[in-house]
């Protein structure tokens, strides 16, 4: 995690893959209720967003939210979910599939 040493726009995470680097913002999610502003929050640290799912509502109440989401932020590269041990990944190609939904929502459920 990254210290904020003035108070500026800096994400918490730098992740490293196949040598390139990544900047994410991680908001936890206590409510279903907070989804949507949570990301809001994170889009003005970093165009990368990490979700901690504590609370897990249902399965197609959050891929609406995250669907609906990466739609209306064109800013949005990435959205990384976790939920226990499970990793999944929102783009905003992604999301603009028209089996979005489904395959989504069979990923969440699994």
């Amino acid at each position: 995690m990254l210290p904020n040493p003035n108070e500026g726009k800096t994400p918490d995470f730098i992740l490293v893959k196949k040598d390139r680097y990544y900047a994410y913002e991680l908001k936890t999610i206590y409510s279903a209720a907070s989804i949507w502003e949570r990301m809001s929050s994170a889009l003005q640290q970093s165009d990368r967003i990490l979700l901690d799912m504590v609370d897990t509502p249902s399965s197609r109440y959050i891929t609406h939210q995250l669907k609906s989401f990466a739609m209306t932020n064109k800013n949005v590269v990435d959205i990384m979910i976790f939920k226990g041990n499970k990793e999944l990944h929102v783009t905003p190609q992604m999301a603009s599939s028209p089996s979005f939904i489904e395959r989504f929502m069979r990923l969440w459920n699994k």
